[in-house]
């Protein structure tokens, strides 16, 4: 049927004409939308530049910080290694002392270097001075219980730490602390200071040609690195009468009253979505819109990121420059983006329908595959014919293959042939020699039923009741090897082998039994004759594989396990003791089944063609 099908169809395309059809339309609107917007991206390198410059400003701000605060925590590092060796004890005061003197010697910034012992009550440290002069430090440096309390709280035992920011006579200094610890007693701590003003001078030339300014915020919204900081801002004067909060808002200011109109709006700025590789590295790129404000320059464009390498709590580095030298690049690069989006989400719609299209024989061309390949042929749908070439005869192709397939199966276990799809006829068929279980099968009295019966009626008994036996035996994962007559041989551990198939071979008798017995009932109550079963199961080695000439061979086992397995049939039918069902095991079958309990004893046997006793048991 699926021959006349495609028959009926004159006129068919080359799929390779469809799809260059297809496909060369598209590439033809690719085309001209590139040249198109050629014309902006060779006007302007923008997005790609935006993101790098962002990137590479913000980094070069944290560098800086690196390079100015980064060897306060080498020093505290390094004096914590030099305590725990002995090199200084906090009781000597005058080689410690020394010893904090060379230590900050290698790092100008540090202004002063800070010993506390646990107790507080040994506090002492040095405290450099204009023309790198030392001195004591302040009695307000180490007596102060707030400064203590924050130089000492939580100092780590293997690594230095960043505190939050400290005022000390009227000048506010980031910190960095370690515990001083010796063969794991903690006996104080040491505490290096970098002015923030110092930090604040070094950024302020940071801007460059293009006029960025540089900023530093605490978490809790105060400026505490800025060019304004750095030149005092004419505090000078009033620093000396301010204390607690007024002298920390001279110091570090509340964003909201400090004098730089971009950081007092700075939580009104917008973030810019599309610059997602500064993004990925940790820095947004935001827009503030100043209109109204004094300042003559309304737009900026900020770039900031988090760090939390300087202090226990988060720092926004960032800078901020005009946004009139991005914001035509800017806008062309939107303008782009819309475009492209339009017409990439157009491309996109046509190649979708087309491919949808396409993709139908291919679906079912897949889906008819995997029925084939799990041999599900009862539930194969033919394809249809198709007016690409390819496509049809493929689809003709498929047709033929399974009706070949299902006539393959209907001679052959389906298991067998699904290890011939999947390893091979030589993988497969070869003789080999394992462990299997050997069923065999027979109704007892089918002779004298027969005789009853006409051949029609004969044919369609044996084929209801091998119908039912096959559906177990396949679902208990056993294999067909042949039917004799009214009885059937089945082994189980081959093709596929199974570790348990003494335990699938006794299940799949159970349930054939179990079956037996419910048609038996079934047919008592309506005055027929029952049926009765007699099964021999054995297991033991055996060769298995292709057994035959080169013009035909059967998938078939042999040896003396199956001739056992077929005695313990007959020996059923002999001493069956009247029963309609009986099945009998084998002692091998019995121990490899684990089905002890599950059995009954049934004495030893001198089975036909053996000289030794075999052990049976009845299974149950």
């Amino acid at each position: 049927m699926a021959e006349k099908a495609s028959e009926k169809l004159k006129w068919k395309f080359s799929l390779g004409a469809v799809l260059g059809s297809a496909f060369g339309l598209l590439i033809a609107i690719a085309i001209g939308v590139v040249l198109a917007l050629s014309v902006y991206s060779n006007y302007t390198n923008t997005f790609g530049l935006l993101n790098s410059r962002s990137v590479a400003a913000v980094e070069a701000l944290e560098d800086d910080l690196v390079r100015d605060l980064g060897p306060a925590k080498d020093i505290v590092d390094f004096l914590a290694l030099l305590f725990a060796d002995g090199a200084f004890d906090l009781e000597d005061r005058v080689k410690a002392e020394t010893i904090l003197r060379g230590a900050s010697a290698g790092d100008p910034d540090v202004a002063a270097i800070v010993l506390y012992s646990t107790d507080t009550e040994r506090r002492f440290g040095v405290f450099r001075r204009p023309g790198d002069q030392y001195g004591p430090i302040d009695d307000e440096a180490v007596t102060n219980p707030m400064i203590q309390r924050e130089m000492t709280d939580g100092a780590p035992l293997d690594t230095a730490v960043w505190g939050r920011p400290v005022i000390v006579n009227g000048n506010l200094f980031a910190n960095v602390r370690r515990a001083l610890v010796r063969e794991g007693i903690v006996y104080g701590y040491v505490v290096a200071a970098v002015p923030v003003r110092q930090v604040s001078a070094r950024l302020s030339a940071f801007g460059g040609s293009d006029g960025a300014t540089a900023f530093v915020i605490t978490n809790n919204n105060r400026v505490l690195v800025h060019p304004r900081l750095a030149k005092g801002l004419a505090i000078e004067g009033a620093r000396r009468e301010a204390t607690g909060t007024a002298m920390l808002n001279l110091l570090a200011p509340q964003l909201a009253l400090f004098e730089d109109p971009v950081l007092r709006r700075f939580g009104e700025r917008n973030k810019i979505e599309t610059f997602t590789d500064a993004a990925e590295r940790g820095v947004d790129v935001s827009f503030l819109d100043l209109s109204g404000e004094d300042d003559k320059r309304h737009n900026f464009v900020l770039m900031t990121k988090q760090t939390s390498a300087f202090s226990a709590e988060p720092w926004t580095l960032g800078l901020y420059y005009p946004a009139h030298a991005v914001n035509e690049e800017l806008r062309r690069l939107m303008l782009t983006i819309v475009v492209g989006l339009l017409l990439l989400v157009a491309a996109v719609i046509a190649a979708v329908l087309l491919g949808h299209r396409m993709a139908k024989p291919v679906k079912r061309i897949t889906q008819l595959a995997g029925r084939v390949t799990a041999l599900d042929l009862d539930n194969v749908e033919y394809l249809p014919a198709s007016r690409v070439r390819e496509f049809d005869t493929g689809a003709r192709a498929m047709n033929q293959m399974v009706n070949a397939l299902s006539a393959f199966s209907t001679y052959v276990p389906k298991v067998l042939v699904a290890r011939l799809i999947s390893m091979g006829v030589e993988e497969t068929g070869k003789p080999v020699e394992t462990d299997l279980t050997v069923m065999f099968t027979d109704i007892a009295g089918f002779t004298s039923r027969s005789e009853t019966m006409g051949a029609s009626d004969t044919a369609d008994f044996l084929n209801r009741h091998f119908a039912k036996l096959g559906a177990v035996i396949d679902d208990c994962g056993g294999t067909i090897d042949k039917y004799m007559g009214d009885g059937l041989m089945a082994f189980w551990g081959a093709p596929e082998p199974t570790k348990d198939h003494a335990a699938r071979a006794c299940e799949a008798a159970r349930r054939i039994a179990a079956d037996i017995a419910e048609d038996n009932r079934r047919i008592a109550e309506q005055g027929g004759q029952p049926v009765g079963m007699r099964i021999g199961i054995h297991t033991g080695p055996t060769i298995v594989g292709n057994i035959g000439a080169a013009s035909r061979v059967n998938y078939t086992v042999v040896g003396d396990t199956v001739n056992i397995s077929a005695r313990l049939q007959e020996l059923g039918k002999t001493a069956g003791g009247g029963a309609d069902i009986i099945v009998l095991i084998s002692e091998q079958t019995r121990e490899e089944a684990g089905v002890e309990n599950q059995t009954r004893e049934f004495g030893r046997h001198h089975l036909r063609g053996r000289e030794q006793e075999i052990g049976v048991y009845r299974l149950l």
